[in-house]
């Protein structure tokens, strides 16, 4: 599942213009850790899923969330070294895996990701890890904790997406990070 994801999401970023982006192959651990985490390791340049609760290799968005942070690093390498940028790439990940597959999901989904790796720990309805619709604000809601914080700007993204469409807010997300320093 992690190949045909991040085959199918490395397709679709070429299609929107960047050949640039992440276009190489990565290193992948299906079940490198026994708890229910995954990552990905800018200095090995690496994803490692999680095998607690649903294994995180079975769940999509859970794939394209961590290659969201291979983007980010392949884009602006060392980026997550700031308490807020690590937000920023929390979000980002949120972002891509939802705006990825929200199309095809129903309607009380789309704005939430993980719902398939939610299932062993979620007590919300529908299960989800997070939510791209929050109305949290900058600074206001900071909670120092960068899945938290990252909903902020998630949900930013996710009202561009749903002002321009999903094609131009991909494309605008994606281009931004080659501005950023």
């Amino acid at each position: 599942m992690v190949d045909y994801h991040i085959d199918n999401v490395q397709r679709y970023i070429q299609e929107l213009g960047f050949d640039n982006v992440m276009n190489q192959s990565i290193a992948v651990n299906i079940d490198g850790r026994s708890n229910d985490n995954s990552h990905y390791s800018p200095a090995e340049k690496s994803l490692t899923f999680g095998t607690g609760g649903v294994d995180d290799a079975e769940d999509g968005e859970i794939i394209l969330h961590e290659y969201g942070h291979a983007i980010l690093d392949n884009q602006v390498p060392g980026f997550r070294e700031s308490e807020e940028a690590a937000a920023l790439g929390e979000a980002f990940g949120d972002y891509l895996a939802a705006s990825f597959f929200a199309d095809i999901k129903p309607v009380q989904l789309r704005p939430t990701i993980g719902n398939w790796d939610a299932v062993a720990y979620s007590g919300d309805e529908p299960p989800c890890l997070r939510r791209l619709d929050s109305n949290n604000k900058y600074p206001r809601d900071l909670t120092h904790e960068e899945h938290s914080d990252g909903e902020i700007w998630s949900a930013c993204l996710w009202k561009i997406r749903e002002t321009v469409g999903k094609k131009a807010a991909d494309q605008m997300i994606i281009a931004n990070h080659f501005l950023i320093t």
